[in-house]
């Protein structure tokens, strides 16, 4: 079922009831639908139920999120310098550090994985408009325009992230030498546990051994659902400990939904 709203259509999916039709959350949350508070109820419990994914492997959350994620080559004065970034939508939003970025002074190519997690030569693209940069939390919202296709892209996380959860990093591997692709390098997939979750300052911290090359990358649950990017270690280093840190997505959702940006797991 689709249902107009003042801005889209959204997809809907609809149960039938003995006493009624039960619709999905989303549409309860956007208020295009009142009903009772027991319909309410009902209809949320009943979403929840079915609507929660199975978790994944790590070979499944490998072939989900590879083909999502992007190696960013960016230039400046002081030359080339490298990171990861990742598609939020199907026509080209993405994500990646604010430093990978450099507030958007910098200029960026994008070159996209294939399902294998190999470099798709003479697939480059430019980065192009930035919609939100925060230093604060480290992101960059922009877009990509020049794509002739739709994109693989990642869901963001809406519910909790808690201490233990099980959860896998994907970028790319740093290169000596940034001005020589090698399109054989393999984009990494690595595993580790949420180590602390500091609701005050907003922050994931992990301990999945994470690279240089990897900043900007997504960071998925065992949903296969961003929860938070790649960012920085305790004094600035990417680290092989438990100081890996990166924003709560949510933070990144917050920033999404002030500028009316439709992305995946919305």
């Amino acid at each position: 079922q689709s249902y107009k709203s003042s801005k889209a259509t959204v997809r809907a999916y609809v149960r039938i009831l003995e006493n009624g039709i039960c619709l999905n959350l989303h549409l309860l949350k956007q208020k295009l639908a009142k009903k009772n508070a027991a319909y309410v109820q009902d209809s949320i419990h009943w979403m929840k139920m079915k609507l929660q994914p199975g978790k994944l492997t790590l070979q499944q959350i490998a072939s989900i999120a590879r083909p999502a994620t992007f190696l960013i080559l960016t230039k400046s004065d002081n030359g080339l310098s490298q990171g990861t970034g990742f598609f939020i939508n199907e026509v080209g939003l993405a994500l990646t550090n604010n430093h990978v970025y450099n507030n958007g002074t910098q200029q960026g190519v994008i070159y996209m994985y294939d399902t294998n997690g190999k470099l798709i030569p003479d697939y480059d693209r430019k980065m192009g408009r930035i919609v939100y940069t925060n230093e604060n939390y480290d992101f960059t919202i922009f877009q990509v325009d020049d794509l002739d296709k739709t994109v693989p892209c990642l869901p963001l996380a809406d519910g909790e992230t808690n201490t233990g959860d099980v959860i896998a990093a994907v970028g790319n591997p740093k290169v000596s030498d940034s001005s020589k692709l090698d399109f054989n390098t393999q984009s990494l997939v690595l595993s580790g546990r949420v180590t602390k979750v500091d609701q005050d300052n907003n922050m994931i911290y992990h301990d999945a051994n994470i690279d240089h090359g990897c900043s900007g990358g997504p960071i998925v649950n065992e949903y296969g659902q961003v929860i938070s990017l790649t960012t920085f270690g305790l004094g600035g280093v990417l680290t092989t400990t438990n100081l890996n840190r990166g924003v709560d997505i949510r933070i990144v959702r917050e920033a999404l939904e002030h500028f009316e940006k439709d992305y995946a797991g919305k």
